[in-house]
Parts: C-alpha cells; structure tokens; sequence
C-alpha cells in the first residue's frame, strides 16, 4: 500500500536488516518517518510458501522483535503488510540473504535465522541450503521475480530504493573484520551480482551506494564488530542518498 501519509515527513518502510535500520537512529533521520520494519527474512523465503509441516512454538523465543520476525517470516506476513500499510518509499538491502533456507518437504520455506533456531525444529523436518551458493542464488531469483510482480500489484516499483550494502574488510585503524577475508569477498560478489540483476528491474537512482571512504566498520557499534556494522559517517552519507533519491521517487 502506498496511498500518502498524513505526515509531512516521508514515511519508509524497510525490508532488510539493521544495515538499513540502524541509519534511522541517527539525528539526520529525524527528516524521515520510520515505518514498517520487517528482517530476518531471506528474499526467497519473503516470497515462497508457507509450510504446512510444523506449528511452530514461538513463546520459544523471548525477544518480542525477535518473535514478530521470525512469525512474520515463516507464516509469510510481511506480503501483507506491504499491501495494507502505507509508506512513500521501500528500502530493500540483502544482508540477511547470508541467513540459509529451510525448505520443508511440502515445498514450503522459511529463513534459517538464530530467532528460527530457537524454535526448536528437528533438521529432520527439512533441507538446508546455504547462503551465498548457486541453489540459493536460483532461490533468491525467483524471489526477486516474484516479488517485482508485488510491486506492481501495489504500485510500488517507482517507490522502491536499494540499499548496496556490502560487507566491509577493516575497521578505522585497519583491523580486519574477520579472520578470514575470502568470507567478505565471496559475499560482496553474491551481492553484486543480485544488485546487477535488480539493475533490470529498477532504474539507477533507485539504488544507493555509500561512498568508499565510509566503508568502514564500528568496532563500537551497539550491535558489536561485523562486517556490516558500519562507522556512523556511512549512515550519515547514506540518508543524504536517500534523500535525494527520495525527491526523484516523489517527483
């Protein structure tokens, strides 16, 4: 659903991870108007189909966010809430396509998050496949296909902006990210591959790319060291993006 909001400020609704999120907890976000979040949940489950074969107990999981994520993943809400609550601008990002699948034997899906782990499901009840591989770039293909055709069923492929996130190596006095380097450079290359195939769905100032130089990970960052848990100077050149971006979607 994408009908105006009665707020002045642009309303943005995020599908994604904390790459995206945590940018709006920076003063320059207070331009915007943060609305429906959904994370956890890989591109090919978002838009696969709902398994029939568990009934999952998600008291399992404490965290109210956490369990709203992973309920919303495996029964497939998040489809809905596009279509019933209203936003200006879509922000998409990919990191969480480093999460596996699970896809159960009635053909159904779900994202292999931590929260998804803690419900307890038997690896028995279903097959993984792993991030980054050539099952799961074939998975998440068809998600992509599936769900540029929901945004035309809403009217949101205009409205829609990428986030290109990439995982980064170093922190600001150079520390590596990881141990091992070969981790980042086959994500970043899965990443840039699915971004060249949105590239034929959306048009270029629908895609945001943070400057080099703030590639940069926070060793201090409230979620801890990662290679995507950035320096708050790439939030900063990021919502300026979007900004601008935002104007093109409007106009």
């Amino acid at each position: 659903m994408t009908s105006p909001t009665s707020s002045s400020r642009p309303r943005i609704a995020v599908l994604g991870s904390c790459v995206t999120r945590d940018a709006f907890e920076i003063p320059e976000a207070a331009r915007f108007e943060l609305g429906v979040y959904t994370a956890r949940s890989a591109m090919g489950s978002f838009m696969g189909r709902r398994t029939e074969t568990i009934v999952p107990d998600y008291s399992r999981i404490v965290s109210n966010f956490q369990r709203r994520m992973v309920s919303a993943d495996v029964e497939k809400q998040g489809r809905k809430q596009l279509r019933s609550e209203p936003f200006d601008v879509l922000l998409l990002d990919l990191i969480d396509e480093r999460l596996p699948v699970a896809r159960f034997r009635d053909g159904g899906v779900a994202t292999v998050s931590n929260e998804f782990r803690r419900l307890g499901i038997s690896l028995q009840n279903y097959t993984k496949i792993f991030a980054h591989t050539e099952e799961a770039w074939h998975l998440w293909k068809a998600g992509w296909s599936t769900f540029v055709r929901l945004l035309d069923e809403i009217g949101a492929r205009e409205k829609t902006i990428v986030h290109c996130a990439h995982w980064v190596g170093h922190t600001p006095d150079g520390s590596p990210t990881m141990v091992d380097p070969t981790t980042i450079t086959d994500a970043n290359r899965w990443l840039e591959a699915a971004y060249e195939r949105m590239s034929a769905d959306l048009a270029s100032y629908q895609f945001i790319d943070v400057a080099d130089e703030y590639q940069v990970a926070d060793p201090n960052h409230r979620w801890g060291l990662a290679p995507f848990h950035y320096v708050p100077a790439y939030y900063r050149n990021f919502l300026e993006q979007l900004a601008t971006a935002q104007q093109r979607v409007r106009d």
